[in-house]
């Protein structure tokens, strides 16, 4: 199957929409699950049917797309920050049948750094390969070590400051 991953939403975070659907598609491509379409054959395709592409993150819009592109699937999903949060959603669009055929939405705390490993875990809990389960805990659990909330920043060193309690 042919599946093409356009840009992905994104909401409060540094990288553009490019950005991110570029490493998606880096990321599915070496899966090897599907045969993934080219950035420049895409934008080629695009450009030759006179494609509007801006703001195509719905189904319709990908299912209409992508039908003119003469595609099986497409990958879409967006990333939004809430608070010390950030959300990411991924979706692959069956366009055989008009389906969702597969969707994840996974929670991680806010370290903007992080980005490519967040989106790394998502697509792989999108097809069901296993992830690195201390990674998961790093960037799901505020005091798992090490983590953005404990590490100091100038130093490089967890943090191990706060109450002791002791006594002889």
């Amino acid at each position: 199957y042919t599946i093409v991953i356009l840009n992905n939403d994104t909401e409060g975070i540094n990288e553009t929409p490019e950005q991110v659907g570029n490493f998606v598609r880096l990321e599915v491509d070496k899966l090897n699950i599907y045969e993934v379409m080219d950035k420049y054959d895409v934008a080629y395709l695009i450009e030759k049917n006179d494609l509007n592409i801006q703001n195509c993150y719905g189904k319709i819009c990908l299912q209409e797309v992508g039908s003119k592109l003469g595609v099986n699937k497409m990958l879409t999903g967006n990333i939004e920050a809430f608070g010390e949060q950030m959300v990411i959603t991924l979706k692959v669009i069956n366009l055989k049948n008009n389906t969702v055929e597969k969707n994840t939405v996974q929670e991680f705390l806010y370290i903007p750094k992080e980005l490519q490993n967040m989106l790394k875990i998502s697509i792989n809990v999108l097809f069901d390969i296993n992830n690195d389960t201390q990674l998961v805990k790093e960037l799901t659990q505020k005091q798992a070590l090490p983590s953005e909330n404990n590490i100091d920043n100038y130093t490089n060193s967890i943090k191990a400051n706060g109450t002791r309690v002791g006594f002889t």
